[in-house]
């Protein structure tokens, strides 16, 4: 099925800021667990296992509308953060995935490709949930000093 390219390039955005994030979380997962911030570190763990097969569904809707998968140069750079730093770099980065996603869905509805639309309907649900799970955890760390 050919897609509409600018669905397409909507889609391989999503798919480079999901590609972000799983690096983000990985990376803070693991200096979580490693400082004994055991429920945060699984929590971004679970997010980041999450964000992978997310990741695969949209590089596969790509394939799909005969796209291809453009991946940018990732511009991060892992620095030493403290377990609030790390949280707001989650959810910093979080906040930027789901404005890429509502754009999207924008893009989708004005090429009427429903089915992308409704991909990207159930992705932005999926990292609306993770975003209020890590700003939970980031009140009860907050409020604890240790979550």
């Amino acid at each position: 099925m050919k897609g509409s390219p600018e669905v397409i390039a909507a889609l391989n955005e999503c798919l480079n800021e999901i590609r972000l994030s799983y690096i983000v979380f990985a990376i803070c997962s693991a200096r979580c667990l490693k400082c004994g911030y055991e429920n945060i570190g699984c929590l971004l763990k679970n997010i980041f296992k999450k964000d992978l097969e997310t990741n695969e569904r949209l590089a596969n809707r790509i394939l799909y509308l005969d796209g291809l998968i453009v991946f940018k140069q990732l511009e991060f750079e892992d620095c030493e953060f403290s377990v609030d730093e790390m949280m707001n770099l989650s959810i910093n980065q979080k906040n930027k995935l789901i404005s890429s996603i509502i754009e999207g869905i924008e893009l989708c509805n004005k090429f009427k490709d429903f089915g992308s639309r409704i991909l990207l309907d159930d992705v932005l649900v999926e990292e609306e949930k993770h975003l209020a799970h890590i700003e939970a955890k980031m009140i009860q760390f907050s409020e604890r000093g240790k979550a």
